[in-house]
């Protein structure tokens, strides 16, 4: 039970039999704070939107507070954020947002928050400066009650249409069209301004808390129509913005509304709202059902607890859970009595809110492509789409660049619609809204917007500037008839000049009252150099901090500029007597100088008397002006790995295409002429300057990632440039063949060597091809390895053998107690010509002689530790004869053993075999001994192949 004892007022209420109206102002008060920002530009061409600005409000020991911009300047895409540093909550702003929020911020729990300056590029002079902030009060006091009875009966809730209206303390709640219900007594004023959702518990003592930006809806005041007449005359209906943060409207994001009927009769009457209580609970969601007392014509009346803040809540039928009317006025007390509202009877109300149940029961679209207040968008953006609300039978879609944009599809339910006449305008805003029609009636969707990029073939040039922070070098002065003449004024100033930010350090000035009694000041201060403006065709601008100070009528300022060299003048900002002080100029001069090549500035002061003064910084002249369209399609293809092949499509002008190249991917801006290829060129070396494509780069580097950059050139101008790069191929590693060979012993220990032939390869150790072995692991530890010109390999590869001899030496060494070490291959990996052996070199092949084309294993028996792989294509032998009969035997395989092939000379027929007796033979077999007739001495050379096998 909550009581409140507020004895005299409840005296006094029950006594009289007033009904009170039920809003519940939150307390807070407005602290003055001035911070200003300073003027700042974006970038002179097409880019990101940086950070220029930041800085920190802080109003010490207050629960919350919420910034008033006096004054702010945020271009076209420019934008700030507000960060709470209590939780991290945040809001954007842009132009467009901030005047939706009538210069006011979303409100912010904590005492401090930071907020950040964003310049979109080419937008100009972009600031924001505050003048005050509302801060929150800690709560205190109770107002007076509206309990039914002697106990608070509310509990909380959490219905997702119905929201807290700030600052007035009241609640509203979404109806069936988008549009919100509350009483027509919180609207008549100025302190509806915020529609809130997720309220969050109030601190202990009752302060009240705000949601994040993200569920804040500015009140759009413009829409307000109310009656503050009384019980049963009183109600309002208004519309707010889309949410800064999220672009969504209340109906879309909090996905509810309350269904509107007109009944007198319900049986019970539920009320929801943000009515005051004590602690955290204090202004949040509560709700309470109590019977119907008697409602009747345009007066709802209950027996359902409320309070102060409960005004503009919807009065519920406690039943169907559809809305039946809104609360009003308190009428009850501790003893009884009764609540009051404004019924759905009433004519004027039910026709603000279309008249009824439900309303039209389409939904809304969602999900805009592109989203909400996107800027930077292509312009080659091809399609709108977006999700189709509820209920839609059929859709129209509006799209332009006026916020009321013509209708461009209707008569089918699409989600998408393809973009006609493109490309779309650079630096653009572009508007739609899509309507969703169903049966019997439509619902409006919200337009939306999104902006175009900034012509990146736009360039802001800076002609001139000077910020007077290293004399007055860039100026003539010149003494007009007067006493005193312009000159730079340092920190401290002989007066209090005011500047706007961010003027600081030195200043030109004009200081009549410096000069002293008896002054006549009459100068004039002109720019050094000639501007040659004959590119910047498209704007010119003159800027400057300024503070004009007079002290009478005969007081002037002029800023002239000429476009014949100083021979004549005219003046672009002439100022007579006024004051002009701490402000920014900006004076848009393009018709003036558009084009001109011979162009002077100069700033003229009259002061006939002892005066005061007129203050500059920052003095700036810009230009902006077109360079050529990039080419496009650059590309770069890896074709081997020493040539890469260029392609690109010129700019629709067919201006020449320039490419330079690097190593780093670093280039600068290039100026003047292309020199010849392959001279120096915008950091880089220039590859080409032509208009054909492609262009193959070569004499590459393997491996080697190679930057490009291609500009457009007109003969005058280069374009930005776009870059595009790629990385040559390994050369390949060339081989013969390749054979993995594998040692093992009888313990499962093994390793994986590999030998072969390459045509790059030598007798030793090979970079890229071969694989070097670590030292050999401690005695009786299993081991296998090649070993070349002194070092150990696992992989070694020797030259190509073309019908020489090669040889891998192969060291092993089984675990303790895991002999025999064997050897393993795949004959199949080993080229189809030459032979391949496996011996031990210590005799030469007698102990071990393996044919490893017809066979895959051999265990070695021996323990020998050494063996050699040889490979050759084959052996000869050479046969001494002596006159007369001789004894031979041949050890090598031939294709041909006839003996008079083998031993052309030999005697016909003399060829005999001993088998248990002679035998004549034509063949000589390998291995078997023969007699053989020679006509006389001679030695024959009979080469083959070596078929000996020893083991």
């Amino acid at each position: 039970m909550k009581t409140f004892f507020l004895f005299l007022f409840s005296f006094l209420f029950l006594s009289t039999g007033i009904l009170l109206a039920q809003p519940a102002d939150i307390p807070y008060h407005i602290e003055p704070y001035e911070l200003e920002s300073g003027f700042y530009n974006g970038s002179n061409q097409a880019g990101n939107t940086v950070e220029v600005f930041s800085g920190v409000v802080r109003i010490d020991e207050f629960p919350w507070m919420q910034l008033h911009f006096s004054k702010a300047n945020l271009g076209r895409e420019s934008y700030i954020i507000i960060t709470s540093l209590k939780d991290d909550k945040w809001q954007k702003l842009d132009a467009v947002t901030i005047e939706q929020w009538n210069n006011y911020s979303a409100f912010f729990n904590g005492d401090a928050v930071e907020i950040q300056l964003f310049a979109a590029p080419f937008d100009t002079d972009v600031f924001v400066n505050i003048d005050e902030i509302t801060v929150g009060d800690w709560a205190g006091g109770s107002p007076y009650t509206s309990i039914c009875g002697p106990t608070d009966d509310r509990i909380s809730s959490n219905q997702p249409a119905t929201g807290r209206l700030m600052n007035i303390g009241c609640t509203a709640w979404i109806i069936p069209n988008g549009k919100f219900v509350s009483a027509g007594h919180c609207l008549d004023g100025s302190g509806a301004t915020i529609m809130e959702f997720q309220v969050p518990p109030s601190l202990p003592s009752g302060t009240v808390q705000h949601p994040g930006p993200e569920d804040q809806y500015s009140v759009d005041v413009s829409t307000k129509i109310f009656t503050n007449g009384g019980v049963g005359n009183d109600w309002g209906v208004f519309e707010v913005f889309p949410n800064s943060v999220t672009s969504l409207m209340p109906k879309e994001a909090q996905g509810a509304y309350w269904p509107l009927v007109q009944d007198l009769g319900p049986d019970s009457i539920r009320i929801t709202g943000y009515g005051v209580d004590g602690g955290v609970a204090n202004q949040t969601q509560q709700t309470h059902i109590g019977p119907n007392w008697g409602s009747s014509g345009t007066t709802m009346m209950y027996v359902t607890d409320t309070q102060g803040g409960n005004s503009g809540s919807p009065v519920i039928n406690g039943l169907t859970g559809v809305a039946v009317g809104v609360h009003t006025h308190g009428g009850c007390n501790s003893s009884g009595g009764n609540n009051h509202g404004t019924s759905t009877f009433h004519a004027s109300f039910w026709a603000a809110v279309d008249e009824g149940a439900g309303g039209c029961l389409v939904e809304p679209p969602s999900n805009p492509t592109p989203t909400h207040s996107t800027t930077g968008v292509s312009i080659n953006l091809t399609e709108l789409s977006w999700t189709n609300g509820a209920g839609a039978v059929t859709n129209e879609l509006y799209f332009g660049t006026n916020p009321s944009p013509p209708l461009v599809q209707t008569g089918t339910l699409e989600t998408s619609w393809t973009i006609t006449g493109g490309p779309l305008d650079f630096s653009t805003t572009y508007y739609w809204q899509v309507i969703e029609i169903g049966d019997t009636c439509s619902t409006n969707g919200s337009v939306w917007n999104f902006t175009t990029e900034a012509d990146p073939n736009i360039v802001v040039d800076t002609l001139f500037f000077d910020d007077f922070e290293s004399g007055i070098g860039q100026w003539t002065v010149t003494n007009d008839g007067g006493t005193c003449v312009w000159e730079i004024f340092l920190p401290t100033y002989p007066n209090g000049y005011t500047l706007p930010a961010p003027s600081s350090g030195g200043v030109l000035a004009a200081d009549s009252d410096e000069c002293g009694s008896g002054t006549t000041f009459l100068s004039t201060a002109t720019i050094v150099p000639i501007l040659d403006l004959s590119s910047s065709t498209n704007e010119i601008w003159i800027e400057f901090d300024n503070d004009w100070n007079v002290i009478d009528a005969e007081d002037e300022a002029h800023v002239e500029v000429s476009t014949d060299g100083g021979s004549s003048w005219t003046g672009i900002w002439d100022q007579i007597g006024t004051d002009i002080r701490n402000k920014h100029q900006a004076i848009d001069v393009t018709g003036l100088l558009g084009g001109q090549s011979n162009v002077s500035v100069r700033v003229r002061v009259v002061q006939p008397g002892w005066d005061w003064w007129w203050v500059l910084d920052n003095f700036s002249v810009y230009g902006r002006y077109s360079i050529p369209e990039n080419p496009s399609s650059f590309t770069a293809t890896t074709i081997s790995d020493s040539e890469i092949i260029l392609g690109f499509a010129t700019n629709p002008n067919l201006d020449n295409v320039v490419i330079t190249w690097n190593l780093t991917g670093t280039f600068t801006e290039p100026a003047g002429p292309p020199p010849t290829l392959g001279q120096p060129f915008a950091g880089g070396t220039l590859l080409y300057n032509g208009t054909t494509s492609p262009v193959i780069h070569s004499g590459l580097n393997e491996l080697t990632t190679y930057y490009y950059k291609a500009f457009s050139y007109d003969n005058v101008d280069y374009s930005l440039g776009i870059e595009t790069n790629a990385t040559t191929f390994e050369t390949p590693i060339v081989t013969d063949f390749a054979v993995d060979f594998l040692v093992y012993d009888n313990c499962a220990n093994s390793i994986s060597l590999l030998f072969g032939t390459a045509p790059t390869a030598t007798e030793c150790y090979d970079d890229g091809l071969d694989e070097w072995a670590p030292p050999p692991p401690p005695a009786g530890v299993f081991d296998g390895r090649f070993t070349a010109c002194s070092e150990d390999l696992f992989i070694d590869y020797k030259a190509t053998n073309p019908d020489g001899e090669r040889i891998w030496d192969v060291k092993y060494v089984p675990s303790t107690g895991c002999e025999p070490i064997s050897f393993s291959w795949d004959p199949g990996q080993l080229p189809p010509e030459g032979n391949f052996r496996l011996i031990d070199p210590h005799t030469g092949g007698s102990w071990v002689n393996v044919d490893m084309r017809t066979t895959s294993t051999y265990a070695e028996p021996l323990a020998l530790g050494y063996l050699q792989i040889v490979y050759n294509y084959g052996v000869c032998a050479d046969f001494d004869f002596a006159g007369g009969w001789n004894m031979i035997s041949l050890p090598l395989g031939v294709s041909d053993a006839h003996y008079l092939t083998l031993f052309p000379n030999a005697n016909p027929g003399s060829l005999f075999e001993y088998s248990g007796g002679y035998f004549s033979k034509d063949t000589v077999e390998t291995g078997s001994g023969y007699w053989l007739k020679m006509p006389g001495a001679e030695m024959v050379n009979v080469c083959g192949t070596d078929i000996t096998e020893s083991v």
